[in-house]
């Protein structure tokens, strides 16, 4: 859609893994294409982007929505799918099944699990646990929707935790995922 345009900025409302990830290509792909037209990124989680994009103060939304919690967009705006990003299990390195490809919640019961005092990345793991039918000891780490520094914690060895692919941020030498 961008073709037909010769100069000015595309707002953008991502969330904060995708404009770390995404962001950084997105942009120097456009303006390399499009010279004069400048990309603009501000955080913006999915109630926020489409706010933004129903005033007109954003012109593109990059959005997530878990499968158990979904949150159609309004009629006006158009959801088109990007990729689906997978959930990963990160374990201490030397965890019991750390050399494992596949863990099932059940497998990690006994353990203690670190999870966000809030935000979607608590709701994650409450689903997990209660369609699991597990109820393992929390110790409570970050808020919001993407809590990174649970990861140092599973890192140092106090628990395992989960997160979709863009938020895993530690160093692979120092958790198993």
């Amino acid at each position: 859609e961008l073709a037909g345009r010769r100069r000015g900025r595309v707002r953008i409302g991502v969330f904060y893994t995708a404009a770390a990830h995404l962001g950084p290509e997105l942009r120097a792909r456009t303006e390399l294409a499009y010279p004069d037209i400048l990309v603009e990124a501000e955080l913006a989680d999915r109630q926020d982007a489409f706010r933004g994009l129903l005033s007109g103060a954003m012109d593109l939304g990059i959005v997530f929505e878990h499968a158990f919690e979904p949150s159609p967009a309004p009629p006006e705006i158009k959801i088109v799918p990007l990729f689906n990003e997978p959930l990963r299990v990160i374990l201490p390195p030397g965890h019991r099944l750390a050399r494992r490809r596949r863990v099932q919640v059940a497998e990690l019961a006994q353990d203690t699990w670190i999870q966000a005092h809030d935000g979607w990345a608590a709701r994650l793991v409450d689903h997990l646990l209660r369609t699991a039918g597990v109820a393992p000891q929390i110790v409570r780490s970050g808020r919001g929707d993407e809590p990174v520094d649970s990861q140092g914690l599973v890192a140092a060895g106090m628990g395992i935790t989960v997160a979709h692919s863009l938020g895993v941020w530690m160093s692979r030498s120092d958790i198993v995922v």
